[in-house]
């Protein structure tokens, strides 16, 4: 057996300040070998006092480098079951899939021959990543090609604080190397499920520039921001495989602003109906949810038509806009949701919980809204893979033509037991352990830290015991 020294994990993805108020405490509680493979935003020339003493790697020198033609033969070589296609790795990263169909494969291809020679070269003993953008998914392509481990961190959303590792770039496969006991889950899942019904623990928000007044609190940090671009502009460091130009920046801030005033005038539902409806909420997007995980299933306005078509009339389709990204919207395409039939619009600024409590069926690519829904006893179709389908009450829509008789037979059933959805909390809670929460504007506690060195300590033997 390795002795830890000679165990070597390698991090894929992750920026400097995460790798310095993480994966560098874990190192020195852990006797862990790591390395690190910064975001593809990193440049070598920029990071020549860090990398020896971090073991830093960037697949790039500098930004601006002349890439070669697309290496067609190596990207289709990566194809397999799995792991995202090429073409979903370009779509669902929203830098790459605004430029040029053959300069992104160029890129692609590019990244993907740097990761290889490099994991060829570290051998380490397990890749960790993340879910979130194209270096995520490239990762595992490669690790699976050379068949290295690969895994990404993945985090509770209610109960927060519990850390598990997935072998996909979707949420589906998350498991826990650590146990938690029989015992220990029962009363975690009581404790959720209890707190979750009194509203002591709710989905996690994030605060939005809806008026004057938030927007005028984030000029500050905006400024901040141009006044880098600028800078990057004039030191011909701009890269616009993981940044957007200063135009683009500009005409997205103003197209949503725009949006935001016409918001204001439109007639939304604040509070549900007396009448029979489903619901479903927009995604935020690009969003790693439904852009990552559920690629087939990103275009929400096609899949808001499918149900709508599919739907009986005795029920009401109520659509949900997302409250952080309901600027994105413009009139003609909250007018083109209206048309379809029996659609109503649901304010971004109305309670979702509360319609989900009313509704007879609940919709979800992926997301927050399908463990809420689950959590409350409702029946939910979604279209995407995820770990909540551990609920007997959540169930994946099949074949796009047999969503109609889904949508029937879902109506009939009822709203769940509460033993029923204890029962699949504690599947969903048991794919997890102790660890972190991801919001990395705060440092892990010791305890976190302490409770990550377990994981990876689990991690290792169970690699081992394959």
């Amino acid at each position: 057996m390795k002795s830890n020294s000679e165990f070597k994990i390698l991090t894929a993805g992750y920026g400097l300040h995460v790798i310095n108020i993480l994966w560098e405490p874990i190192k020195r509680r852990s006797n862990f070998s790591f390395c690190h493979l910064l975001h593809p935003s990193y440049f070598r020339n920029d990071i020549l006092e860090e990398q020896n003493y971090l073991n830093l790697y960037c697949v790039r020198e500098k930004p601006n480098l002349i890439l070669p033609y697309p290496n067609i033969e190596f990207l289709s070589g990566l194809e397999t079951d799995g792991v995202p296609t090429i073409h979903n790795m370009i779509m669902g990263d929203s830098f790459l899939c605004s430029i040029p169909y053959s300069e992104a494969l160029a890129y692609a291809s590019f990244v993907g021959l740097q990761m290889e020679k490099l994991f060829l070269e570290l051998k380490p003993s397990l890749i960790v990543s993340g879910f979130d953008g194209f270096h995520s998914s490239m990762s595992l392509a490669i690790a699976k090609k050379i068949k290295i481990p690969w895994f990404a961190l993945s985090f509770s959303v209610l109960p927060k604080g519990l850390t598990g590792f997935s072998t996909t770039t979707d949420n589906s496969k998350t498991f826990s190397a650590l146990e938690i006991s029989k015992s220990n889950l029962k009363i975690l899942a009581e404790k959720t499920l209890s707190d979750f019904e009194t509203y002591i623990l709710e989905a996690p928000t994030i605060k939005t520039e809806n008026n004057i007044k938030s927007i005028i609190e984030k000029v500050p940090n905006r400024v901040s921001n141009l006044l880098i671009s600028v800078k990057n502009y004039l030191n011909f460091k701009h890269d616009k495989y993981t940044r957007r130009s200063i135009s683009q920046s500009f005409l997205d801030y103003f197209r949503r602003k725009v949006n935001l005033i016409f918001l204001q005038g439109r007639t939304m539902l604040m509070n549900p109906p007396n009448t029979p409806f489903m619901f479903i909420g927009l995604h935020m997007q690009p969003e790693m949810a439904i852009d990552v995980w559920a690629p087939f299933f990103s275009n929400q306005f096609n899949v808001i038509e499918s149900i709508a078509r599919s739907a009986p009339p005795s029920h009401k389709l109520l659509v949900k806009v997302h409250k952080i990204d309901a600027d994105n919207y413009s009139l003609f395409q909250f007018n083109r949701l209206k048309n379809f039939p029996n659609v109503e619009i649901v304010s971004p600024y109305a309670s979702s919980r509360l319609f989900i409590e009313k509704a007879a069926l609940v919709f979800s690519i992926q997301g927050t809204i399908t463990l809420e829904a689950a959590m409350l006893g409702k029946q939910v179709l979604v279209f995407g893979e995820t770990l909540y389908n551990d609920f007997s009450n959540v169930t994946k829509v099949g074949r796009i033509t047999d969503l109609p008789s889904q949508i029937r037979s879902k109506l009939l059933e009822n709203t769940l037991d509460r033993d029923s959805i204890l029962a699949g909390l504690e599947s969903v809670l048991s794919r997890f352990a102790p660890g972190c929460y991801n919001d990395w504007n705060q440092s892990p506690t010791d305890f976190n830290l302490k409770s990550l060195v377990k994981h990876f300590e689990a991690l290792r033997s169970y690699i081992e015991d394959r």
